[in-house]
């Protein structure tokens, strides 16, 4: 019997699946090995794009992200990355990129590398962002900068002499200062009083200018500090202003108030004031209102009288009456009364020889008539250093605020770092803030005079100051002895935990100056008393300054006569004062105008040394202006204004300093 071999069917098939079990095996092994080697490929193009990012970061983006001339968001060329070792190897690349401002005004850069790898035939590209993140040294680090220590500002800053020089402005005893002190000019103290209180500043010579003249009112630099034997100074280049910074901040505005919008719309211009108002809330209301600055003609005229103007169309003048004749505003109080006296046959002749338009041109412009020609009071009290002024909100017939008449009237809730712009114009600061805000002007804006005569009016120029009309002061600031005290928001050491995020910088192109009002002490703080600040003050060109000029004295001793009246000017006329405190405020029968103190949690950055204080020589009267209690702010260097100008030494570098705060990947895995 035959029994038939059972197994001999199953060796093929057994076979053939063995063979597919080990080329499954292979296969998959094979797949495994590729997938390895493309993660790894991958991997390396993720890490090659990464540094050829930052290269990108370092040879193209860095150098641009320093420099001083950097004005606005700037896109620089994207190249391929060499190496000069491997040559002919590649390495990627990175695209075109941009430096850029934030909100803040921080440095940014933000740049894409690029690397591409083949995988079965195929070109794969991997991308990655990497963003570079600076804040700048800025001005908030000084307490006190001046690029001449030498007086401006406002008049009398000069002393006598052909040509007049300006004035020196010591350090007094009572004068205290803390935080970064530099000058680009020597620092002198006063012979005559004890020694300033220096204690807890540090002190940066400049180079090449002689050290503190102590003047023998302090024994020692150890004195000067408070008796420390371990002073701390170090020599640093000259500090430029204006630095590039001011253009900088201008140019990255959030908000731009034009006051220039009815200049050179006719033959004669009209001029634009504006008012802006912090509330605690986080809004800002602004007001901007039209308004002429003497001389000029009045309201309403017909065509012709516009163009060629008589003494009856000019401002200060009343008549004709029934007899046909005209009358000045003697007492300058809008009221034609028998205190007017009737206008001289030279006036009726030409309006230039009119009371009424001298008189504007002494009390607006330092300048005068009288000679036959239109030429300053004093040389040296005119242009930026001479007589300014602000505009008062117009009134209705009940002497209330005429909202109706407001070119502007409006209030915005701002939650982001704000830089506002007023261009062409000077503006009025005051309110209690909420937020983070710099508030900067242009230099000077020319215009053509309203009581000009003929078709070519005469060119007149106004300083774009910032006026401070009123308390100034961050919403977290507590009353401790005066509004607007910070010593409990000042930041810890390092800058690692801060009490307040609130910060104001204002940045004029020409002065900060604390306007004579009734809150801000006026006729002798008969209305209110002291002043509180919380401000970076940066003033360009030229001063941070009291309104002094503007006052309630009446001194004629040791005055001689510039107006060729055969009288002595008192302290309160041009030259020394505008003439129109006394009218605003009326006299207050003393010859001090003490307006109590000034308040100051901030910085002061100036070109000239500003007056907030005048007595003796030259107005020969008691104080005019204020007491000083100053402190630094620490928040304007931790976290400084909006596009707060940057600190740009004069050294020939054009670069700046710059914390680098971060540098992350912010796109890809």
């Amino acid at each position: 019997m035959i029994i038939p071999d059972i197994k001999k069917g199953f060796a093929l098939p057994i076979s053939i699946i063995f063979i597919g079990v080990s080329t499954g095996l292979v296969l998959s092994y094979f797949l495994w090995i590729n997938n390895k080697n493309l993660n790894l490929k991958y991997r390396i193009a993720v890490t090659q794009a990464l540094y050829n990012a930052e290269t990108g970061i370092a040879e193209s983006a860095l150098p641009v992200l320093y420099s001083a001339t950097l004005t606005q968001d700037t896109t620089l060329d994207g190249s391929l990355v060499n190496s000069e070792k491997y040559e002919n190897k590649y390495f990627g690349n990175y695209e075109d990129h941009q430096v850029w401002f934030s909100d803040d005004g921080d440095r940014n850069a933000t740049v894409t590398g690029v690397y591409s790898y083949k995988n079965f035939g195929n070109i794969l590209t991997v991308s990655r962002e990497v963003t570079l993140k600076g804040q700048p040294e800025t001005l908030g680090k000084y307490m006190y900068l001046t690029d001449s220590e030498k007086a401006g500002g406002a008049p009398f800053t000069f002393d006598p002499g052909s040509p007049p020089v300006r004035r020196s402005v010591n350090f007094y005893a009572g004068d205290a200062l803390e935080g970064v002190i530099q000058s680009n000019s020597q620092i002198v103290t006063s012979s005559f009083t004890g020694c300033p209180d220096f204690n807890g500043a540090q002190l940066l010579f400049t180079e090449n200018i002689p050290q503190i003249d102590l003047n023998g009112s302090c024994y020692s630099f150890s004195q000067l500090f408070g008796g420390s034997q371990n002073v701390d100074t170090m020599t640093v280049p000259p500090v430029k202003l204006p630095p590039t910074g001011y253009e900088i901040l201008k140019n990255n505005a959030t908000l731009i108030y034009d006051a220039g919008s009815k200049i050179g719309t006719g033959i004669k211009d009209t001029l634009v004031m504006t008012d802006i108002e912090f509330k605690d809330n986080g809004s800002v209301r602004v007001k901007q209102w039209w308004y002429l600055m003497p001389p000029h003609l009045k309201p309403g005229l017909g065509l012709s009288d516009f163009v060629l103007p008589g003494p009856e169309d000019l401002d200060g003048n009343f008549g004709p009456n029934a007899d046909g004749e005209i009358f000045y505003d003697d007492d300058n109080d809008g009221i034609w009364d028998a205190n007017d006296d009737e206008i001289t046959s030279a006036c009726i002749s030409n309006i230039k020889n009119c009371r009424a338009y001298n008189d504007s041109l002494k009390s607006y412009h330092s300048r005068s008539n009288h000679t036959g020609d239109e030429s300053p009071l004093l040389n040296h009290v005119r242009g930026q250093h001479g007589m300014s002024h602000f505009d008062f909100q117009p009134l209705d017939n009940l002497g209330n605020v005429d909202n109706e008449s407001l070119l502007l009237d409006e209030e915005r809730f701002l939650n982001k770092p704000t830089v506002i712009y007023v261009k062409d114009g000077p503006v009025r600061v005051h309110g209690t803030y909420k937020g983070r805000y710099t508030v900067v002007t242009d230099e000077f804006t020319t215009y053509k005079r309203h009581a000009s005569r003929g078709l070519l009016a005469e060119i007149d120029t106004l300083w774009n100051n910032i006026w401070i009309t009123n308390d100034l002061i961050n919403k977290d600031s507590q009353t401790l002895g005066y509004v607007g005290n910070l010593q409990n928001q000042q930041p810890e050491a390092d800058c690692d935990v801060k009490y307040t995020d609130n910060i104001m910088g204002l940045v004029s192109g020409a002065n900060v100056i604390i306007a004579n009002t009734r809150a801000n002490g006026a006729r002798n703080s008969t209305f209110g008393t002291h002043i509180s600040i919380n401000a970076g003050i940066i003033a360009l060109n030229e001063s941070f300054v009291a309104h002094y000029f503007q006052n309630t004295t009446n001194v004629t001793a040791n005055h001689g006569d510039y107006d060729g009246d055969f009288a002595p000017e008192s302290s309160s006329q041009p030259p020394w004062g505008d003439d129109r405190g006394i009218s605003i405020f009326g006299t207050n029968n003393t010859n001090t105008d003490s307006r109590g103190t000034i308040y100051l949690w901030g910085s002061i950055v100036q070109k000239y040394r500003g007056y907030v204080r005048r007595s003796d020589a030259p107005y020969y009267t008691g104080e005019i202006g204020y007491d000083k209690s100053y402190h630094y702010d620490e928040n304007l260097l931790c976290d400084p204004p909006p596009f707060y100008p940057a600190i740009e030494y004069d050294n020939g570098t054009n670069e700046i300093n710059i914390s680098l705060q971060s540098m992350k990947q912010t796109s890809g895995d």
